[in-house]
């Protein structure tokens, strides 16, 4: 149990779209066990709309709500500006969409389980979710086993954790804020867990505590049939811009956190990772080596051979 109010900053990120904002609003602030503030950016609407929701739930929650407009930076970077604006006075830090649907102990939850874990360290808390629509009927349970560990190898071949099931310490998000914003990134989710797996630690919660809402506009979403799964890994395999993405984000990772000590098999990891997109004889390395894993044998055998075509 935790024996004091918690203070957590929710980062929220928003563009145009304003269906199911205002449901979103309502969940996150109805968290329960914490007290739980929001610090929201407009990435560059031209939605008038946006700008009278927003405007309307500060007028309600004065002292919970912030708001700042930004020039157009995508997902990724949006909310690494979120995260270098947040207040260093909270506790912890969570990431969030416009669209989903929390449940109301999402927060109070990742919090218990990250008091358990040393705050010298940058610690990354992430949750379960279920995958809903746009009624908000769920489709299910994602299907990250119950038995996930959550060590670098098992997490950077395919990250598992959406950034809105997300939860960091403070230590994670000053670690972020001492060092330059990285050049290339895969997304702020993928970059922050990295540097948590790297040099600290992350925590899977196999109970969800989220609706993940898949419509057609996600940033990001979860295929949730066969023929989506399929679209997806095709498309992705198709996309130059995934050409050693990973190895290039690997270097920013170093190039910024260097100095940092890291234990050695990690370090053996990230020197794999750092090269592998330079030569073939790199790439096998990287793809027989046992030290990078996903959750299931049919994700390791897509993703090892995105690596081979160097997609990934």
């Amino acid at each position: 149990m935790i024996d004091r109010m918690m203070k957590v900053q929710v980062l929220m990120s928003v563009y145009n779209s304003v269906h199911f904002f205002r449901e979103q609003l309502d969940s996150v602030l109805a968290q329960v066990g914490v007290e739980c503030n929001l610090l929201i950016r407009d990435d560059g609407s031209n939605n008038s709309d946006m700008d009278m929701i927003i405007q309307e739930y500060q007028k309600r929650y004065p002292e919970r709500i912030s708001y700042y407009k930004g020039k157009n930076l995508g997902p990724a970077y949006s909310f690494l500006d979120l995260l270098q604006k947040s207040g260093g006075e909270y506790n912890y830090y969570a990431f969030c969409d416009h669209d989903d649907l929390w449940d109301e102990d999402k927060i109070y939850c990742a919090v218990q389980h990250l008091e358990e874990m040393t705050q010298s360290e940058p610690n990354c808390y992430f949750c379960n979710f279920r995958t809903c629509g746009v009624d908000g009927i769920d489709f299910g349970i994602s299907n990250i086993p119950k038995d996930f560990v959550a060590d670098s190898g098992n997490i950077l071949l395919a990250n598992p954790a959406p950034g809105c099931c997300m939860v960091i310490n403070r230590r994670s998000r000053d670690i972020v804020c001492q060092r330059p914003v990285p050049k290339t990134l895969v997304m702020h989710d993928n970059w922050l867990i990295f540097i948590c797996s790297m040099l600290g630690h992350v925590f899977y919660d196999q109970i969800p505590h989220i609706s993940y809402r898949q419509h057609g506009n996600n940033a990001v979403g979860v295929a949730v049939n066969l023929q989506q799964k399929l679209k997806f890994k095709l498309s992705y395999l198709r996309n130059s811009k995934n050409i050693g993405i990973h190895a290039k984000q690997a270097r920013e990772f170093e190039r910024l956190y260097g100095d940092m000590k890291i234990d050695k098999d990690k370090q053996s990891l990230l020197n794999l990772l750092c090269g592998y997109d330079q030569s073939i004889m790199s790439r096998l390395k990287l793809v027989f080596s046992n030290k990078l894993k996903s959750y299931n044998w049919k994700m390791t055998a897509y993703f090892k051979l995105a690596i081979l075509l160097n997609r990934w």
